[in-house]
């Protein structure tokens, strides 16, 4: 299509005049570098660190701070705890919050899946449970049930504590 062919087929859709200009000192376009693509940068959110495998969503929170966790008479405790209601490592995660202080402006259910949780001593932050509930008595937040209980070094001497427990852990997995 020649120039004059191409005007007249313009002015069917445009009532206005064009004109055509020839420049023969047009420079031709420099290619344009592309830009890579930025990614925004990451946060890294530090990671949650437990023990287990979490198959049930039973999380269970400890505080220890007396060495290596795993070889301590607390750790053989809460073992023969989770045994007494049919649960192995494989079903729960064991976090130990003193491994976790990275962590304490987040919330727990955004760490990790759990339905059920059972925690021992000091109330860690990123659970936000309210402080003024009672030991040994579930209670529901957010549709997870809760039961909270002293800490494993009390528990270890405390006969009445551990029948306070096995009775709360025997409603909360329904053991006769």
């Amino acid at each position: 299509m020649n120039t004059s062919e191409e005007q007249s087929f313009l002015s069917l859709f445009i009532d206005t005049p064009i004109y055509v200009i020839k420049n023969d000192n047009f420079d031709t376009p420099t290619p344009v570098e592309k830009l890579e693509e930025q990614t925004p940068p990451t946060i890294e959110q530090p990671e949650l660190k437990f023990y287990g495998q979490n198959k049930y969503g039973v999380a269970i929170i400890v505080n220890y701070n007396n060495g290596d966790f795993l070889k301590s008479e607390e750790f053989n405790l809460l073992i023969k705890i989770c045994e007494a209601v049919s649960l192995s490592l494989n079903e729960i995660a064991i976090i130990n919050s003193n491994e976790n202080k990275a962590l304490e402006d987040l919330e727990l259910n955004t760490l990790i899946g759990y339905s059920t949780l059972i925690h021992f001593g000091d109330i860690w932050e990123p659970t936000n449970i309210p402080s003024s509930k009672d030991l040994y008595q579930s209670l529901s937040i957010e549709g997870k049930t809760i039961l909270l209980a002293d800490d494993l070094a009390v528990l270890k001497n405390d006969v009445n504590a551990k029948r306070a427990l096995w009775g709360a852990l025997k409603v909360l997995f329904a053991k006769n």
